[in-house]
């Protein structure tokens, strides 16, 4: 005999195990239908969970009534207003420029978050001190959602610092990303004083800046086609350039499978420097002086022939450009014992090297002005006994013919017109020296992209606060420096993008309407005369508020000109 059918109601538990090991318990109500003598669930609720590995169940939190429709309940708002418009903007860089990426993929998680956080910070701020950090946190989006104090930003440099396989891996990512196998790559040094007496890799030598504190020398490495700086190094200013260029190849080598044109400046020359570029295989351009021995045979075989319209650059119509392919020998010192070659030994190494010789109409000029000016100052201050600086000695005793009585007084000063005019005839002209590069005006090209780096150290100074060491210990100085250095690459990257705009802006193509022409005048106008700092306070007034109530959640975004919607739409922030 079956079971009696009651046509009741039946309550009872389902647990379905999902593919996790995690079992969900159901509390299910089920009833029997008489017409199709078949049982169906009236209702079936999940009320708990038990996870793999455990037994006891953990019960589904309730869901809030809604207070719709009870007039007699108080009702609970929840809202928050933040400043958008600039952390946007700086977000959008770091996704663009590929740095969020990279800096994710060489991190952990949190230390990813915390450096786009404080980087951000040093940009939108304008060099606020880091102990403001936090406030402003809570008035923007930021990537790290807790609050840092300025103790958490000290712990945050030191973990950066102890993580060297981080930050080589971020250098790596950067230079892997130039995007051509033969990058355009600046190099340069820059120092850094500070007052600290507990900074053991700051010395007294080599200072660009006061030249009368303990420094550190600080090399940078920049791809100058797309303005993002790549690496950088830091060491004692007391140690000399040849070793930072070595270090510097040694680390391009290490960094990425690429061979990029090594651009210098005249100031990183030495028949040392380029000897290494030439032991490793790097391709280098570098400028040197036309008085230099081997090349200043070559430049009088120029000198006179140069100024042919043939010789005209093509983008440049007050520059002259000829380029004269010369040997020359290089002494390498070898490294290893290899055929008739010890290690230690000298070995002579012939290379054809290509020399861009250029002359400038109005650097001519501007060139012998300064020149006789400083003859006229050094003749004056002979007679009248004012102390030289060794720079001045050296051009007196060059420059001048001195005369003196028995005593020693000067009795007369005549300018020594042979070695005048034989500099005379130099002004105007400069040299660029190449391992690789054949062609005149690509060579000019190429080193004027070189003039970026100095950008860079600009912006690392007197935007993102590189300049005075606010740190008590060398591994946190690392760290800041770091994020510093990251700051400065958001900070290139928008001023790239940003003058690529203007470059496009307000141009009659046949399709803009006069309006649109109208409208990107109007942006061009204001982008010449806002700096970015500027530019990013303008948006920071942009508010986002977000409302819950009872009735609706709501995202509340402040309006926008048109002007300003222009330039969002325009570098792709907004689709």
């Amino acid at each position: 005999m079956g079971r009696t059918r009651t046509g009741k109601t039946h309550n009872g538990q389902v647990r379905v195990t999902q593919k996790n090991g995690d079992v969900y318990v159901y509390e299910r109500v089920t009833a029997y239908n008489p017409d199709t003598m078949k049982t169906y669930t009236v209702k079936k609720t999940l009320i708990g969970k038990i996870p793999f590995g455990q037994n006891e169940m953990i019960p589904t939190r309730p869901k809030k009534k809604s207070l719709k429709g009870s007039p007699d309940v108080e009702t609970v708002v929840q809202a928050s207003r933040t400043r958008v418009g600039a952390t946007d903007i700086l977000k959008w860089v770091g996704e663009e420029s590929g740095i969020t990426e990279h800096l994710h993929s060489s991190f952990p998680e949190g230390d990813a978050q915390k450096i786009e956080t404080v980087a951000q910070y040093f940009v939108a701020t304008d060099r606020q001190a880091i102990s403001h950090l936090e406030k402003w946190q809570f008035e923007h989006e930021t990537p790290y959602r807790d609050g840092m104090s300025e103790d958490c930003c000290g712990r945050l440099f030191e973990d950066i610092a102890m993580n060297e396989s981080g930050i080589q891996s971020y250098f790596s990512h950067r230079f892997s990303s130039c995007g051509t196998k033969r990058p355009i790559i600046a190099l340069d040094t820059t120092s850094v004083d500070t007052y600290s007496a507990n900074q053991y890799e700051f010395r007294y030598g080599f200072s660009k800046e006061t030249g009368r504190l303990p420094s550190q020398k600080q090399l940078t490495i920049m791809s100058v086609e797309n303005l993002q700086p790549i690496a950088f190094e830091q060491q004692p200013s007391n140690i000399p350039d040849a070793i930072s260029i070595r270090n510097a190849i040694m680390r391009m080598q290490a960094l990425g499978d690429v061979k990029p044109l090594v651009v210098t400046d005249n100031g990183f020359y030495s028949e040392d420097n380029c000897t290494l570029f030439v032991k490793y295989g790097i391709s280098f351009l570098s400028r040197m002086s036309v008085k230099t021995g081997w090349i200043k045979e070559q430049f009088k075989t120029v000198q006179k022939n140069i100024h042919s319209y043939s010789n005209k650059c093509p983008f440049d119509s007050d520059t002259y450009g000829m380029t004269v392919k010369a040997e020359h020998v290089y002494n390498l010192v070898r490294e290893r014992t290899r055929g008739k070659f010890k290690a230690g030994d000298t070995q002579q190494v012939t290379k054809n090297m290509y020399l861009h010789f250029f002359f400038s109409d109005s650097r001519g000029v501007s060139e012998r002005a300064i020149f006789t000016q400083e003859i006229d100052d050094l003749i004056n201050s002979v007679k009248s006994g004012t102390e030289l600086t060794t720079h001045g000695e050296r051009m007196v005793e060059r420059y001048l013919i001195i005369s003196k009585d028995d005593a020693g007084n000067v009795t007369d000063v005549q300018p020594n017109n042979n070695a005048i005019n034989e500099h005379w005839e130099e002004l105007g002209f400069f040299v660029l020296v190449s391992n690789s590069e054949k062609d005149t005006f690509d060579a000019l090209k190429y080193y004027r992209l070189r003039n970026r780096i100095e950008y860079l150290y600009v912006i690392q100074k007197n935007i993102v606060d590189w300049e005075c060491p606010r740190v008590c210990s060398q591994m946190r100085l690392r760290g800041r420096q770091f994020v510093q250095f990251i700051s400065a690459s958001y900070y290139c990257f928008l001023s790239h993008r940003i003058n690529e705009l203007k470059q496009s802006l307000g141009q009659d193509d046949g399709v803009k309407s006069a309006s649109e022409i109208k409208l990107e005048k109007s942006l061009l106008k204001w982008l010449n005369n806002v700096s970015i700092s500027q530019m990013l306070e303008w948006f920071d007034a942009v508010t986002l508020q977000q409302i819950k109530s009872p009735y609706a959640s709501k995202r509340i975004t402040s309006e926008t000109t048109k002007r300003d919607e222009l330039f969002l739409r325009k570098l792709g922030i907004l689709k």
